[in-house]
Formats: C-alpha cells, structure tokens, sequence
C-alpha cells in the first residue's frame, strides 16, 4: 500500500519506499503531471504556498 500519483512507479527502499513520476511527467512523485513549458496554475499555488522567504 502506498500514496504515489497514478502517474508513478512505487519503488521498494529497505524499509520504506519512494515514487517517481512516470517518463513525460514532472513532480515528487506523489503528485505527478504532464511536463510542459508551463506549470499548471495549481501546482503554482501549492510552490507560493508552501514557499519560505529566507532574508540575509
């Protein structure tokens, strides 16, 4: 049992496991879309959100 995207191939670790985005799609694994020039509005969102501003 495992959380990949559709669009992943579970792999077997000692332990655990890691997904990777099938050939033709981009993504941590967990969420895979299709590679494009542009990325999709909503994975624009979750990189903002998710984003720490980091001063010097």
């Amino acid at each position: 049992n495992h959380r990949c995207s559709h669009q992943a191939s579970c792999v077997n670790t000692e332990g655990s496991y890691t997904c990777e985005c099938e050939k033709g799609y981009t993504g941590d694994g967990f969420r895979c879309w299709k590679k494009s020039n542009r990325l999709p509005w909503a994975a624009m969102y979750f990189q903002y959100k998710h984003s720490k501003q980091i001063r010097p």
